[in-house]
């Protein structure tokens, strides 16, 4: 079944997840005397109303059934009226209310309890923030056998959050959640196995196949692209043009919206393509670009523009997204009497933690009024998934900036209206986009000094040549590879610096005093320069471990 957003893909597995609890709930009833013979009729009725198995879908009047099975003391209505209260479907939005159900829920013996408490007090939501609760509440549902726990968990000790840093336990976390069928579990820890390989310098794919292979094999959409990307990628020897393709039509024949757009870019840009149709690649991209694909909308329309297919794919990979969209908006600039505001600094917002290690997605359409100096007012969001989504919009857009509208060759304020997409699938994009996106994770692991430099990442562009770095024994270094932050000032010059990642560890000083060290291109506002935030990677690690399969 295809959903047309991401929200609806979630609804229908909360959905679907409340409807198994309540199969599988007769234990709770038997075992709880205050439930009555009418709990269950209630509890089905609520779901009918909320899955919209008869019509339209009518959250309301499924949350008065919830609070009727709730009164009764049933824990998965209790469960569900938490997450109502939480988002505000159906009810007004509550986070005290929320916490009180998912605590009764949590207090009848329901695991998926404990983990939405766990993340109330993650976040502060209805009780002050106490992330030593977060973490005791997610072991909790882990030793229950609860999975989402123990995904929760593997993110816990990766990140170093409410509990020390710790890799090891975080992998041991993440392969029980695997090994329990996790699909997206599954696909991690073939993304581990990939980045092992990589650092190890050993070529050694079947591991990471395996695990892609398993959530792929239960339509696991992120299963299959990563499945097909070990084929289509890396050393020529190992790539498998057919298989790849394989995997890549499978996962758009489930309704997937990216892989119609990577099959159109390795039919124009791989280097094992058999024929390089545009034909072809244009009806990919027109199907992505029918499932909302932003990508595929976006290099359909520089193609229509007049760039050919091999040079709007390039230019997709290589300029970050904020400054295509600025590019497209400056396209738009007239000098009629009258005309829209044009932006000209774009921010994304911050990915929040609790609903990624949630997998919640969504999009919030952000309205707000830009003035006659071009700076935003009264910003709100209009529609959202989630009040978390809303708060961390409303916040990037808070930040953009514009050139001012005219009405009649007057400067005056402008209404305008923008989506703010957060999708999982960043993390795995390609190009410039996923290399930003990589860097705003991983500075989210290193603590809030850090991440408040991962403000508005641009990739960083040297105004001459770099000094190469030297190991312990002063000599260049090898095999070493790492992703350095830099917060650089209006002339160019590094104020500070970070290591993101770097392989091998004990190097990663020398690579940023060498960073350091360098001049950079600064970052333009308008008509001004102002302070940027830089991505700056560095590898002496052999190419063809890196080669993506796409013609340089």
């Amino acid at each position: 079944m295809r959903y047309p957003t991401p929200r609806a893909r979630y609804l229908h597995s909360v959905v679907l997840g409340i409807a198994l609890l309540a199969a599988a709930h007769g234990w709770a009833q038997s075992s709880n005397p205050t439930v009555t013979p009418d709990s269950p009729s209630a509890l089905e009725r609520a779901y009918d109303l909320d899955a919209g198995q008869h019509g339209s879908r009518d959250a309301a009047g499924a949350a008065k059934l919830y609070i009727e099975a709730a009164a009764a003391g049933d824990a998965v209505a209790h469960l569900r009226l938490g997450y109502l209260y939480e988002t505000g479907d159906g009810v007004p939005q509550d986070y005290g209310l929320a916490r009180t159900h998912y605590e009764a829920a949590a207090d009848a013996g329901l695991s998926d309890g404990h983990v939405h408490l766990g993340i109330c007090y993650l976040e502060g939501w209805g009780v002050a923030v106490d992330r030593a609760a977060f973490v005791r509440e997610i072991q909790v549902a882990a030793a229950a056998d609860n999975v989402v726990a123990d995904r929760i968990l593997a993110a816990v000790y990766s990140v170093g959050l409410g509990a020390p840093r710790d890799e090891a336990l975080a992998l041991q976390w993440l392969d029980r959640a695997a090994k329990a069928g996790d699909t997206g579990a599954e696909e991690a820890m073939g993304r581990h196995a990939e980045v092992a390989q990589i650092r190890s310098l050993m070529h050694d794919e079947t591991l990471a196949r395996s695990w892609y292979q398993l959530s792929a094999e239960k339509d696991y959409a992120d299963g299959m692209r990563a499945m097909a990307r070990t084929f289509l990628t890396g050393p020529k020897r190992d790539r498998n043009w057919e298989l790849g393709h394989r995997w890549l039509e499978m996962a758009s024949d489930g309704g997937d919206d990216e892989a119609p757009y990577i099959l159109a870019e390795y039919e124009i840009m791989g280097a094992d393509a058999p024929t390089h149709d545009e034909t072809r690649a244009l009806t990919w991209l027109k199907l992505a670009a029918e499932r909302h694909n932003e990508k595929a909308t976006e290099l359909l329309q520089l193609h229509e523009g007049g760039r050919s297919l091999d040079a709007a794919f390039r230019y997709m990979r290589q300029v970050p997204f904020e400054d295509r969209y600025i590019q497209r908006q400056l396209a738009q600039r007239s000098t009629a009497p009258t005309h829209r505001p044009i932006a000209y600094k774009v921010v994304k917002p911050v990915y929040p933690i609790s609903l990624r290690m949630m997998r919640v997605e969504g999009c919030v359409i952000v309205d707000f009024i830009v003035d006659p100096t071009g700076r935003v007012q009264n910003p709100y969001a209009l529609k959202s998934p989630h009040p978390l989504f809303s708060e961390r919009a409303v916040r990037a857009v808070e930040q953009w900036r514009f050139y001012p509208g005219q009405k009649n060759g007057h400067l005056v304020n402008m209404h305008m209206l923008v989506p703010v997409y957060f999708r999982l699938r960043t993390d795995h994009l390609e190009g410039m986009d996923g290399l930003l996106a990589t860097a705003a994770a991983l500075a989210e692991r290193c603590g809030p000094d850090v991440q408040a430099d991962a403000a508005s990442l641009m990739p960083a562009h040297a105004a001459g040549k770099l000094s190469m770095p030297t190991g312990p024994d002063g000599r260049p270094l090898k095999n070493a590879r790492a992703l350095i932050l830099l917060v650089v000032d209006t002339e160019g010059v590094p104020v500070r610096g970070h290591i993101l990642e770097c392989f091998p560890v004990d190097v990663g000083a020398q690579i940023l005093a060498a960073a350091m060290l360098g001049h950079y291109m600064p970052k333009r506002e308008g008509d001004e320069t102002v302070v940027s935030h830089q991505v700056l990677t560095f590898s002496t690690i052999r190419s063809e471990v890196f080669d993506s399969g796409l013609k340089n």
